[in-house]
C-alpha cells in the first residue's frame, strides 16, 4: 500500500507531491467512486479517476 499523493507523484501523473495533494484538497482525485485524501491508502484493483478543468482519466491501478 501507498499514500495517494505518493503514489500519484512515482507514477508521473504530478510532477511534485504537493501538487498532488493540492488535487486532492480541490477534490480532483477520486478513488473507488469517493472523493480522496492525499492521505488514503491506495491499493491494487482500485480505480482511480482524476477530473481537472482541462481533462478527465479514470484508471484502475495495476501496481504499486
Amino acid at each position: 500500500m501507498a499514500r495517494l499523493d505518493l503514489y500519484l507523484r512515482n507514477s508521473g501523473l504530478f510532477r511534485q507531491r504537493s501538487a498532488a495533494r493540492q488535487a486532492c484538497d480541490a477534490g480532483q482525485v477520486w478513488v473507488a467512486g469517493q472523493p480522496a485524501k492525499a492521505s488514503r491508502e491506495v491499493r491494487v484493483g482500485e480505480v482511480l479517476r482524476l477530473c481537472t478543468p482541462d481533462s478527465e482519466l479514470e484508471a484502475e491501478i495495476v501496481a504499486i
